[in-house]
């Protein structure tokens, strides 16, 4: 229902031709396999797994297109110096004692929203945090965490730059994070 949605990210920038003034607004939602779609996480897997973008120049609709970012678009920022803004959106999950947020870099294309990184397993490009108790109390707290940080140069020439991934590890509640190799991160998820 239309008075049911809520608008989960309102970004302005040029996301269909180079230097224009758009507004993208996006949904995130849930798809629950039945073809019902819900404004809203899935609250079986607590993840959002549908979600919808609309882009307008002022008040003018330009294009409409079903995209499943997770739950928001974190920000916008031109990459490959094409003069279209990429979009960086978070998704996440919920479980059994665990959090994973993930992200995805993508972009706006003529055949709808095109993911540009990560498009295959070598990057995970997100963190992971297990809870545990610390004592016999209630009290829970968060004794282990892991991180991946993507770092890159943007280009001018509309290619798309290199992304590299530095993992990082954080035991035992502490605050501190240290560096860790790839296949120490991916024995700890």
């Amino acid at each position: 229902h239309a008075k049911d949605l809520e608008i989960t990210t309102r970004v302005t920038g040029s996301f269909t031709k180079a230097k224009a003034k758009e507004t993208l607004y996006y949904v995130g939602g849930c798809d629950d396999g039945d073809g019902f779609k819900a404004i809203s996480n899935c609250s079986h897997a607590s993840s959002w797994n549908a979600g919808w973008i609309a882009i307008y120049d002022g008040k003018k609709p330009i294009r409409k297109i079903e995209a499943a970012l997770g739950y928001t678009v974190r920000f916008v920022t031109d990459v490959n110096g094409d003069g279209k803004e990429e979009i960086l959106s978070l998704s996440g999950y919920s479980g059994m004692g665990e959090t994973t947020i993930s992200g995805q870099l993508g972009q706006i294309t003529n055949a709808g929203y095109e993911k540009i990184f990560p498009l295959d397993d070598k990057f995970y490009f997100g963190s992971l945090e297990r809870m545990a108790f610390k004592d016999e109390s209630d009290e829970v707290e968060n004794c282990l965490s892991l991180a991946a940080v993507v770092s890159y140069t943007p280009t001018t020439n509309g290619k798309f730059p290199a992304f590299t991934e530095e993992y990082f590890k954080s035991e035992e509640c502490n605050p501190k994070w240290t560096k860790i190799t790839k296949k120490e991160f991916d024995a700890d998820q």
